[in-house]
């Protein structure tokens, strides 16, 4: 796994508005909905770029919030100790043998004589990812103003109507 840090600049104010204007929770919300919806744009590219030996493997490409376990394991191992507000993973879901598509392998000679034979790296999310990088961002920062301004104004309006009962 290589770790490619990706920062978004120009988004102070939206952040200073989520914390003067929105709970914590629905903050939390709004970055959920925004970040499934841009990464679904890269995983829809991941899905096209997939091989499709049975299909099982494009199908299996989704948006999650939740990792399996031996993937948790891996993530923390990667990631420092600060808590994010929403984390969200894009790729196969519960396939132990999406990275060995992605990446191949090599051949393993084994006790008994035998061997494993290779597999030849068939590439998709990283093609993926470098082509729709971009777009994700920026649709990450699109929508992350939209989202907030229509949650504040969704907010304000609940609250005027329990104001005025």
């Amino acid at each position: 796994m290589s770790r490619q840090p990706v920062s978004v600049e120009g988004l102070a104010d939206l952040e200073k508005m989520m914390v003067e204007h929105l709970p914590k929770s629905t903050g939390r919300g709004v970055l959920r909905r925004v970040g499934t919806a841009a990464l679904k744009i890269f995983v829809e590219r991941a899905r096209d770029l997939a091989p499709r030996a049975s299909g099982d493997l494009a199908e299996s490409l989704a948006v999650s919030t939740r990792l399996d376990p031996r993937q948790r394991r891996d993530h923390r191992k990667l990631v420092s100790d600060d808590k994010a507000a929403v984390e969200l993973f894009g790729g196969a879901a519960a396939l132990p043998h999406a990275h060995l598509v992605e990446f191949g392998t090599v051949e393993r000679h084994l006790a008994s004589g035998g061997s494993t034979g290779t597999m030849p790296a068939q590439p998709f999310m990283r093609p993926a990812w470098d082509a729709t990088r971009d777009a994700v961002l920026d649709d990450i920062a699109d929508g992350l103003g939209r989202e907030i301004a229509a949650t504040v104004a969704r907010r304000a309006k609940r609250l005027a109507r329990k104001a005025g009962r």
